[in-house]
């Protein structure tokens, strides 16, 4: 499996295998690489942390939250996969009380890290 790391798209590479050189190539540098640890893949997210204090911010933490919830799953670890996903829906749900979700993020974060085998 391959992993893409891309400002618009973040996950397995889902791209057809092609036999041969395109034409007008216009990629330089290649999007594709092996996929990080599930340990550094939880410090990418904890770090995206920062910028969830408003809805869009929120939202990019998510879909960064279901690949590496994909990414847990493809390497056999499906209760962190589970937590992660669980961690998305409860986000996805509206809560016009407040805003900066941070904390309940870093909670769950917390969670899942103490769970985690060292």
């Amino acid at each position: 499996m391959l992993w893409v790391e891309n400002t618009a798209y973040v996950g397995p590479d889902r791209r057809l295998r092609r036999s041969g050189v395109r034409l007008l190539e216009r990629r330089r540098a290649p999007d594709v690489a092996e996929p990080l640890s599930l340990v550094a893949a939880l410090r990418h997210l904890r770090v995206r942390v920062g910028s969830a204090d408003h809805k869009e911010g929120v939202d990019a933490f998510c879909r960064r939250a279901r690949a590496v919830a994909l990414l847990a799953n493809g390497y056999g670890n499906r209760a962190v996969g589970d937590v992660l996903m669980n961690l998305v829906r409860q986000l996805e749900q509206p809560s016009s009380a407040r805003q900066d979700r941070r904390g309940e993020i870093f909670a769950a974060l917390d969670r899942l890290s103490a769970a985690l085998p060292n």
